[in-house]
């Protein structure tokens, strides 16, 4: 009797692997935003980085060979959301670095939190989902931008 429990626990394992499409591990996902504070309408720099899943761009078949192109679970893109993923995504992408700018007509100055998500090349939801969070922090950008973003300096450039 125990033989046979072991036996059964070891194929329900074993199907557990088949199922599961792949044997990387689940993805992961990790945000981060600098700085984190930054004025409304002016640029932060996004970084996103996976684990377990590979980035691609939706048009994936430019003649190179990318390892999980046909695995939906752990190949597709992120989608950037401000507050809530029930709102639409304010950038969708495969870089690992891309610019965020949010605007005064998006939302106003104070905490927010930016959240990314992994979806799959056709745009589904990776199930389960894998996001991240960074909590930042907007200020109000001014008239002419020299004011309040405290160490913003040379970012206007010509005088």
């Amino acid at each position: 009797m125990i033989k046979y429990s072991q036996a059964s626990f070891t194929l329900s394992a074993s199907l557990l692997v088949v199922l599961s499409g792949c044997s990387h591990g689940e993805p992961t996902l990790d945000l981060s935003v600098t700085p984190t504070t930054f004025a409304l309408g002016e640029p932060a720099r996004a970084t996103v980085a996976t684990t377990n899943f590979e980035l691609l761009a939706d048009d994936h078949s430019g003649g190179e060979a990318h390892e999980h192109a046909d695995d939906e679970h752990h190949a597709g893109h992120y989608h950037v959301y401000l507050d809530s993923l029930e709102t639409e995504p304010l950038y969708q992408g495969y870089a690992p670095s891309l610019d965020i700018l949010i605007t005064a007509a998006q939302t106003t100055p104070g905490e927010h939190v930016l959240i990314a998500r992994l979806h799959t090349l056709d745009h589904k939801i990776l199930l389960p989902q894998v996001t991240d969070s960074v909590t930042i922090t907007l200020t109000d950008g001014g008239a002419g931008g020299a004011g309040g973003a405290g160490g913003a300096g040379g970012a206007g450039g010509a005088d």
